[in-house]
């Protein structure tokens, strides 16, 4: 995608500003078709085409990044690369780097119900071959393109390239890279070993993130002909891929381990231990070390850059409290009890992001939750928008009482925010209003008496069931006076098949495996209409 091209589209984004917009909250992952997670190519195209149709234009996808081992996305091997599993085959096969043999055999194994975790290696290993077949077969052309991409983004793909090459060598498997016997220590000249000794196997990583990005950009394009933004999530911390290629930025031991972790204190959702998350923290520490700091700063840009590039609106800022005053544990801790508020890198990081992006840059945080003093301080200091998750306000301000007056009741919402149903870490509305009726009768029954007062034409009675008041919830987002109001794929479906996207603190089990299946897009084309009816035109009301 052209500067050119975004800098037009985002100008014409921000002269709209006094409309409301509504949008759907969808991991690309969990779209439908006939691979074993969402792809790009006519299956996500056609998402598109019913958001169109029904006037929703704002698809929010999860961080783009290669997930981790556990398939969590808020923890990417790279914060560069793109997840490869987005791929869509049929165009390799088009491009002649597949043949019909292996694609095939590969969806016979889609077919055969092979878990998520083994059907990414088969993936992989094709995609491989498809990169053997476009080193010996391709056309010069086409050779001389990939080259050009190659030389353009090897500041970060090298790295990548190496990481990926290095971790999967016998001696390494398994590891931390901390404790690998091969490649422990980034350097060109390591990065100059590997391609003399292991030159088809960087390569093939080099072609993958080189499809998957031209995939990615074919996307944006059509989504941008459709007037839709397609907006992305940036998780705060990263993973051991960036940290392994970029030392000086973390907070790190001679011999790589970590000093410290991040983490979130005691509080209302862990009350006793509060949460260790195991993540290098940021070697930020401008009074000490300037020069660093100035380095964690230009490292912070480029990653921001970037994740700009691969979307077409806004980005969201994943725990935006870490940028005003991260909480820090000890890297040996095995919870958030003993931690410490520091220093975030603030108005230094935003600062410089004025002069890159402009005064109306494309981020919001995500700032739910607990915050300290400085943190919505730093948020209006740049006219950041707030947050607001509609289930939060029911499973915690509800019951705390104090949902009257809380930003999380979309009673509440004026141009500021970007109000959500529920997001990735949420109960869907139906869960979190069946289990307010079973433990919470008396707050169940103000609840549904509000209802009554919002909506005096529906008939509702207390024992009304989960999936009808899920509904109302829904249309109340719609009626918010936030600037976006986005809905969540599962609460829209008004799914019983999940009751939540991804428990955290806990890995493996459900955690990221929902999935749409093709039926589903009927029954969003018939529901998205009747909320986008709710916004209508209304003018956003003047901010006091």
């Amino acid at each position: 995608m052209s500067a050119d091209f975004k800098g037009a589209y985002m100008a014409t984004l921000r002269g709209n500003f006094t409309k409301r917009e509504s949008g759907l909250l969808v991991p690309f992952r969990s779209q439908p078709g006939e691979d074993y997670q969402g792809t790009y190519g006519e299956d996500a195209e056609h998402l598109l085409d019913i958001m169109q149709r029904t006037g929703i234009n704002v698809l929010h996808d999860l961080p783009y990044g290669p997930p981790d081992q556990v398939g969590c996305p808020y923890s990417p091997v790279s914060t560069y690369a793109i997840d490869s599993q987005r791929i869509r085959l049929e165009a390799l096969a088009q491009a002649g780097d597949l043949n019909s043999r292996e694609l095939d055999a590969y969806y016979n194994c889609v077919a055969s119900g092979e878990p998520a975790n083994t059907m990414r290696t088969v993936k992989q290993d094709l995609l491989k071959c498809a990169s053997e077949n476009f080193i010996n077969n391709a056309s010069p052309e086409r050779q001389q393109e990939f080259n050009e991409w190659r030389k353009r983004e090897a500041e970060w793909l090298e790295p990548y390239a190496a990481y990926e090459v290095l971790s999967a060598l016998p001696q390494n498997a398994g590891k931390r890279w901390q404790d690998w016997e091969t490649g422990k220590n980034y350097s060109p000249d390591l990065i100059r070993s590997l391609q003399q000794r292991f030159g088809r196997d960087m390569t093939a990583v080099y072609y993958t993130q080189w499809i998957v990005e031209q995939q990615t950009m074919q996307y944006l394009r059509y989504a941008q002909a459709l007037g839709i933004e397609v907006w992305t999530d940036l998780p705060f911390y990263v993973g051991s891929q960036d940290v392994w290629a970029n030392r000086n930025i973390f907070e790190l031991n001679p011999d790589g381990t970590q000093i410290n972790q991040g983490g979130a204190p005691p509080s209302a959702t862990s009350p006793i231990a509060g949460q260790a998350w195991g993540n290098a923290t940021y070697n930020y520490h401008p009074e000490s070390d300037s020069q660093n700091a100035a380095a964690v700063i230009e490292w912070w840009t480029k990653r921001l850059r970037r994740a700009n590039k691969l979307s077409l609106g806004k980005v969201r800022l994943d725990h935006f409290i870490g940028f005003a005053e991260p909480y820090i544990i000890d890297a040996n801790a095995p919870d958030g009890s003993q931690g410490w508020r520091a220093p975030g890198m603030g108005s230094a990081l935003f600062d410089r992001l004025v002069q890159e992006f402009g005064a109306g840059m494309p981020f919001y945080p995500e700032d739910l939750g607990t915050m300290t003093e400085v943190t919505p301080e730093l948020r209006d200091r740049y006219g950041l928008p707030s947050t607001s998750l509609a289930v939060r306000g029911l499973t915690k301000q509800l019951l705390l009482g104090d949902y009257e007056t809380s930003v999380n009741n979309p009673d509440n919402v004026d141009s500021r925010h970007v109000i959500f149903t529920g997001n990735h870490d949420s109960p869907t509305l139906i869960h979190a209003l069946d289990k307010i009726r079973a433990s919470n009768p008396r707050e169940f029954a103000g609840y549904v008496d509000l209802l009554k007062q919002r909506f005096p034409d529906v008939r509702l009675e207390y024992t009304t069931p989960s999936s009808e008041l899920a509904q109302l919830e829904t249309i109340r987002v719609a009626q918010s006076m936030g600037r976006y109001s986005i809905y969540a794929a599962w609460d829209v479906l008004g799914t019983t098949s999940v009751t939540q996207y991804n428990t955290p603190n806990t890995v493996g089990g459900a955690n990221w495996a929902w999935r749409m299946d093709n039926g589903d897009l009927g029954t969003l084309e018939q529901k998205l209409p009747q909320l986008n009816q709710k916004i209508g035109d209304r003018a956003l009301l003047p901010v006091a």
